[in-house]
């Protein structure tokens, strides 16, 4: 998809994880349901593979919300199952199933 950063990879079902591998620029929007308010996180994002297979995924960036900033970071892996790719936090928990869709609130651009 084009768009003013670059490359865009978010937003395509059928993007698998291992073609994400690199650098990307992150941009996500935060929609607080229970409290009405939305946030925003600018920052970088990280796809490297690791050794038994998994994807590590490595964020950091500056959230915003309301006239609020502060510099954030986590890190979550992606690791292929029989089902599919599943995203687990770091300590090895479930996270949720991979599922980029269209209508996801984050974006990640190919940085140069």
């Amino acid at each position: 998809t084009a768009s003013p950063y670059g490359e865009l990879a978010c937003g395509v079902p059928e993007l698998e994880p291992p073609t994400l591998l690199g650098s990307w620029k992150l941009s996500r929007v935060i929609v607080d349901r229970r409290a009405d308010e939305q946030s925003s996180v600018e920052g970088h994002t990280e796809f490297t593979r690791e050794d038994d297979g998994r994807i590590k995924w490595s964020e950091s960036g500056t959230l915003r919300r309301g006239g609020t900033q502060v510099e954030v970071s986590r890190v979550l892996f992606l690791e292929p199952r029989e089902s599919g790719w599943f995203v687990t936090f770091e300590d090895g928990r479930d996270f949720h199933p991979w599922a980029p869709q269209i209508g996801n609130l984050a974006a990640w651009y190919r940085e140069a």
